[in-house]
């Protein structure tokens, strides 16, 4: 009978675990909430793409929103099908932003391409701080509708 344990309330444990939670949350992000520097010093943003075949033009698409970035700033790179763009967004520091949301000072993604892409001819193109890539893709590895023939 000496080693019984009193088991505590199940919502005693919930409630340490959000305390705990917590803790390491405001931990983290004391000095960062709600603070122009935050976004530029604690998180690595990347911007976010869009790729899509287009079927009737036969051609592989890829749109990056990469407002102020400079086309000298722009890599990309075809190794097989990985397709690697990065950039760097050279920040004005004698600015005193009151909000920012574009935050990435250096980018990397990479994106694999279908199958059918042909990488060599690849073309990459900056207009509007929108990065557009386009590769035309084989007729052969566009999706072909079969027809059922009635026996």
């Amino acid at each position: 009978m000496t080693n019984l344990t009193v088991r505590e309330h199940l919502a005693n444990d919930l409630l340490d675990l959000k305390h705990d939670f917590d803790h390491v949350f405001h931990r983290i992000f004391k000095h960062h909430a709600f603070s122009v520097e935050s976004a530029e010093t604690f998180f690595a943003v990347a911007p976010p793409f869009e790729s899509w075949v287009d079927t009737e033009g036969k051609q592989f698409h890829l749109s990056v929103p990469v407002p102020g970035v400079k086309p000298e700033a722009l890599n990309i790179i075809l190794q097989s099908k990985q397709l690697t763009f990065s950039g760097e967004l050279k920040q004005r520091k004698e600015k005193d932003y009151l909000g920012r949301e574009v935050s990435y000072d250096r980018f990397v993604r990479t994106v694999t391409l279908p199958d059918g892409v042909d990488g060599e001819k690849l073309t990459a193109e900056l207009k509007d701080g929108i990065l557009e890539i386009t590769a035309p893709i084989a007729a052969a590895a566009l999706p072909k509708k079969i027809e059922v023939k009635k026996v």
